[in-house]
This record gives structure tokens, sequence and C-alpha cells, in this order.
């Protein structure tokens, strides 16, 4: 099994600097994808800081718990969007093992070690789907502290997807239209309003377009064969 490797590894507060020859050999959407993995971490814990600091009288519980909130919900976010994006063509390729096995190394924790998150996204997957996506932002939404940071949230995961989507080498209409779904319920939850209270939908249409033109795959990526998997531990197998 793929995931072998990290099996038993916690993650540390620091990652470990990787050496020339180590960075050389891991393919740049990887690595692009690594990092924005870390962005988005940083995003909700600091996020999480900001209200724990200055903003406790606006919390519904102790600022500590709050923090671990919000980093449990950028662990939920990032295993939705991932699982939302590989499943829009019923096919798992050889990228999106690799960036799997990114996604698993940057979630496990002393208390939540690789197996079990490999469990998670194998048998769960209904179950991890099934969470809103307004659940998962919903403190960049209710929180007026944090709602200059809305954008920067939208973009990055974004970011993330056209990420999944790149890894393949090939941009395909349903993998497109996944794109589209998730920019738009990202836009209903997190967009400006009219003035109404109602998102606005000039907006939301442009920052869906602007993303989906970010999103198509370099002309020089090979072609990634795909294959058929019922589940997560049979595609890395």
């Amino acid at each position: 099994n793929v995931f072998r490797p990290v099996w038993g590894r916690h993650r540390q507060p620091a990652d470990p600097v990787m050496t020339t020859s180590e960075t050389a050999a891991v393919d740049p959407l990887v690595l692009e994808f690594r990092q924005a993995l870390e962005e988005c971490e940083r995003l909700y814990r600091t996020a999480g800081q900001t209200c724990a600091l200055y903003h406790t009288d606006r919390l519904a519980e102790p600022p500590t718990e709050f923090v671990a909130r919000m980093v449990d919900l950028h662990r939920g976010l990032l295993i939705k969007l991932f699982l939302e994006m590989v499943h829009a063509d019923s096919t798992w390729s050889e990228g999106e093992r690799v960036l799997a096995r990114e996604l698993v190394e940057h979630l496990a924790t002393d208390t939540e070690p690789a197996a079990s998150l490999v469990d998670l996204l194998d048998r769960r997957t209904d179950d991890v789907r099934n969470i809103p996506w307004q659940t998962l932002v919903a403190p960049f939404q209710q929180l007026p502290p944090l709602e200059s940071r809305r954008g920067e949230l939208q973009t990055l995961v974004m970011r993330i997807a056209n990420l999944v989507s790149k890894i393949d080498g090939q941009l395909k209409p349903e993998t497109t239209a996944q794109l589209k779904l998730i920019q738009y319920q990202l836009w209903q939850h997190l967009s400006p309003t009219d003035g109404t209270g109602v998102p606005d939908a000039k907006a939301g249409t442009a920052a869906v377009d602007q993303s989906i033109a970010a999103s198509s795959p370099a002309a020089e990526l090979a072609d990634a064969t795909t294959m058929p998997s019922e589940d997560l531990e049979a595609a890395l197998a």
C-alpha cells in the first residue's frame, strides 16, 4: 500500500527542510499542492487566533477550543474538497493517488494517524462529501472580524481544486463542471451581498469564470492513465 511509508509518522510544528535533490524529484504541481495545503491550515489557524486574541466577545466557546475547531474545519474542508474533485469523473489517476498521499501526510497527527485517515477517505466517502460547505466555512461567514479574509479563502480553495484537476494532464468536462459547482457554492456563502442580503450575482459569475480560466492544465503535461476504483484503498494499493 502506497500509504505505508507515512504510517506511524506524525506532523511536527515545523516540517523538515527538503534537500535540493529531494525537491527536484517532486512534480512541481505536487509541491504547489503541498504548499497550498499548508496555506489553508495557516489561514484557518491564524483566523482562529485573531478571534481568540482580539474578539473573544464574539465567540461562543473558549478561545483555545475555537482555535482547535478552526484547525479541524480546515481538515474537513480539505478532505471534502479533494473527494469532490477526484469523484467528479469516477476515476482515480496516478497523479490523484500521489496527491492523496500528500493530503494524508498533511492531515496525520498523533490523535489522527494516517491509517485512520485512509479508512475515513476509503469507507466514509459519502459521509464526508455530505458535510455542507456552509459548515466548513461558517466562521468566515458569521464572524465580522473574518469577513476580510473571505476572498483569500475562496481563492485558496479554488487553487487547490485547480491543482487536483491539473494533475491528470487534461481537464475533463466533468471536472470543469465540478470546479464551477464548488466555486458557486463557495460564492453563495462567502461573497459580498448586493445590499439586500443576497449574494451579488454579477460578481459571483465573474469569479467563476476567472477561476475556471486559471485551471487550464499546461499543454506540456503528459496524459495520465486513469483506472476505475470503487474505493480509495483499491486505487492506492
